[in-house]
């Protein structure tokens, strides 16, 4: 089992898996360009999704958490890939694709963006609360 703690990290990882440069990962799922170079601590759903829609044998629990393996299934990234005609255009071999239910795979996404907002929620009252900590302290 993969233990890496860093999201970047886990992409980094996972480039070196498909043997991609990180622009031809960003084009390969309409990712904005230095996406890659972009990733704080973590990744937000619309982009989990465009990543996994692309390869959907990719563990998302690895992917967003770490934890598990970076393949699901029989560990081939390759099976499940969509591929990309000289037009651009997108298209599934469907013969090789899982169904996919994003919004199903992405709950875990979902969950960790709730925590975000809750966290940002109580970091805000802490600041609040810091903030009149040192006024009382300054009025004595």
């Amino acid at each position: 089992m993969t233990d890496i703690q860093d999201v970047k990290t886990r992409v980094i990882l996972l480039l070196k898996y498909l043997n991609l440069s990180q622009g031809a990962f960003e084009k390969r799922c309409n990712l904005a360009n230095g996406w890659v170079s972009s990733i704080k601590k973590s990744v937000n759903t619309e982009s989990i999704q465009k990543i996994m829609a692309i390869y959907p044998n990719l563990n998302i629990e690895w992917l967003v958490m770490g934890s598990g393996e970076m393949m699901k299934n029989n560990g081939s990234i390759n099976a499940g890939i969509i591929q990309t005609g000289n037009s651009g255009n997108t298209s599934a071999t469907m013969e090789n694709r899982q169904s996919c239910d994003l919004p199903k795979d992405c709950q875990l996404c979902k969950e960790k963006d709730k925590r975000i907002e809750d966290l940002k929620e109580q970091i805000a009252s802490l600041k609040e609360q810091l903030n009149i900590l040192q006024l009382l302290i300054q009025s004595r």
